[in-house]
């Protein structure tokens, strides 16, 4: 494996592929690309981190509704909402070249604070594939007696029967990641038992609304929960309809 090291402007620090850079005929795959990350790091601890400061000011007697960043920062409806459009382009621009994901959820992305000069938005959000996730939030990952770990409570039920993984199915996951953002990191179906979701998925339990969650936004999440993939929204379908909500949103800000 060649290795080159890079100094930039875009934080490229390093780039791995089998083969040789000086010799582009010698390479047969896509190459590693390694980024330099400032930020908050992952998406999921730094939710969780938002919601145990958050419960820490309601315990102090300033009641709120809101994520707490710190002793004046919050985390808005309209923050997550971008937040989850971000996800959703990033899983779209995936299924536009013919690649699932498999496994979207919070614990796969990188977050970070976009400086006010550079962009409307606080939160920059990139979806990754962290192959250390499942070490990270061991909880999140069960095996059905085959020594192999899924992520079960965020999956489709077609994916339980036939290990089948396809847009649709990512679909559902983004449904599960999106009810993550909005409860700062809960743990979907806490009350369910690994080997009992599959059947409570056919009998139509789905995942409540988060208290602070519009009725908009429930909505674009319930309908990633159809049991029929062919029945779930595309990745553009669900685009245009948080699109459209975030104009909405805004017009109140």
């Amino acid at each position: 494996m060649s290795k080159k090291r890079y100094q930039s402007s875009k934080k490229v620090v390093a780039a791995g592929t089998y083969g040789n850079f000086a010799n582009l005929e010698s390479i047969k795959d896509f190459p590693l690309i390694c980024y330099r990350h400032q930020g908050f790091g992952n998406l999921k601890k730094f939710l969780l981190q938002c919601r145990s400061s958050s419960h820490s000011e309601s315990i102090g007697g300033t009641a709120s509704s809101r994520a707490s960043l710190g002793p004046s920062q919050t985390l808005r409806t309209h923050e997550l909402l971008s937040m989850a459009i971000q996800m959703l382009k990033a899983v779209q621009h995936l299924h536009k070249y013919g690649i699932i994901h498999k496994d979207i959820a919070t614990r796969n992305c990188l977050v970070s604070e976009i400086p006010a000069k550079i962009s409307n938005d606080r939160m920059y959000v990139q979806l990754c594939d962290n192959a250390l996730s499942k070490d990270l939030f061991p909880n999140d990952y069960h095996c059905l007696g085959d020594n192999e770990n899924r992520p079960l409570k965020w999956m489709a039920p077609e994916t339980f029967k036939s290990k089948v993984h396809n847009s649709a199915s990512d679909v559902w996951q983004f449904g599960v990641a999106l009810w993550e953002l909005f409860t700062c990191a809960q743990q979907p179906f806490s009350e369910i038992e690994p080997e009992e979701m599959l059947a409570e998925l056919e009998q139509g339990i789905r995942l409540g609304q988060p208290y602070n969650c519009p009725d908009e936004l429930y909505g674009a999440m319930y309908c990633c929960w159809q049991r029929e993939a062919l029945q779930r929204p595309t990745t553009g379908q669900l685009l245009k309809v948080l699109d459209e909500f975030n104009v909405q949103l805004r017009k109140y800000i």
